[in-house]
């Protein structure tokens, strides 16, 4: 890896506005002073490059050099899946140029590699046992110890609050360990895609051309290693059947922006789902 990802996005990548925006000028010159006039070809170029810069960068599998199989650590992994994985969008990164990326992306800050916050992981999983009780109850079966449905989300709830408050457990930031293997985006971890908002039908009289929104996101086919403290036992669960649960629930509900959309959601890379069967599966 050549390039810091976050260091670019958030700093290099706006290099080059006029000093109006109060933007310095690049002391490489190779990057030019970005066109800002209203769909200019040669913003669009230039935009163009630099999110090329972001998304061609290749990468080695990472697996064996990060300290996964120690005691300390109890971690699962998980295979990104189509259309990918957002995470960050939140965070501001616009910029008044044609083609340029317009929503925010999260990096870790020393490597720049995208990595998915322990608090997101924590907050995404801590959602689903508020939320949907039952869910978890069935994910966890027999191990809750209780048969009757309302015994079932008590125990779910009384688990939840061990897990989630205090510092029993740990939920550390998950690290892609391997790139995409996919044919044309073989070592790759980043892609582009789009959104298209149309303006309100009340504002405006008949159809408008939709103005492209234009984002990162992590692509199909990345493995991320998904890390956790856990103690031996919680709740009279072992850390065994609360992590199995873990990979589980992120599996089946997802995890980062726009999951009600596609996004977010992971395969076990040990059995991946064939895009086929994935077809299938939608139109049953």
């Amino acid at each position: 890896m050549t390039l810091n990802n976050g260091l670019f996005f958030y700093k290099h990548y706006f290099e080059g506005l006029p000093p109006a925006l109060g933007q310095r000028t690049p002391p490489d010159p190779t990057v030019g002073r970005l066109d800002l006039r209203p769909g200019s070809d040669l913003a669009k170029e230039q935009t163009s490059a630099r999110n090329d810069l972001l998304v061609k960068q290749t990468y080695q599998d990472s697996s064996e050099d990060l300290p996964f199989t120690t005691p300390q650590y109890q971690w699962f992994q998980l295979e990104t899946r189509y259309p990918g994985l957002l995470i960050g969008t939140g965070y501001p990164h616009d910029i008044p140029a044609a083609g340029a990326i317009k929503l925010g992306f999260y990096f870790d800050y020393t490597t720049g590699l995208p990595v998915i916050p322990g608090s997101t992981v924590k907050g995404a999983l801590s959602q689903r046992f508020d939320k949907h009780p039952d869910y978890v109850a069935e994910v966890l079966g027999e191990s809750l110890g209780q048969a009757e449905p309302g015994k079932q989300i008590t125990a779910v709830k009384e688990l939840a609050r061990e897990i989630f408050t205090g510092h029993k457990c740990v939920f550390l930031d998950a690290w892609p360990v391997r790139p995409s293997q996919e044919q044309e985006q073989q070592g790759r971890l980043l892609g582009m895609d789009t959104i298209t908002p149309h303006p309100h039908k009340e504002r405006y009289e008949g159809l408008m051309e939709p103005n492209p929104v234009y984002q990162l996101k992590v692509i199909p086919g990345v493995v991320f290693a998904f890390r956790f403290f856990l103690p031996e036992r919680i709740g009279g669960l072992t850390r065994d059947v609360l992590l199995g649960a873990f990979k589980r629930i992120i599996t089946d509900l997802g995890i980062g922006a726009k999951t009600n959309v596609g996004f977010g959601v992971f395969d076990d890379p040990e059995t991946p789902v064939t895009r086929l069967a994935l077809l299938e599966s939608s139109v049953a």
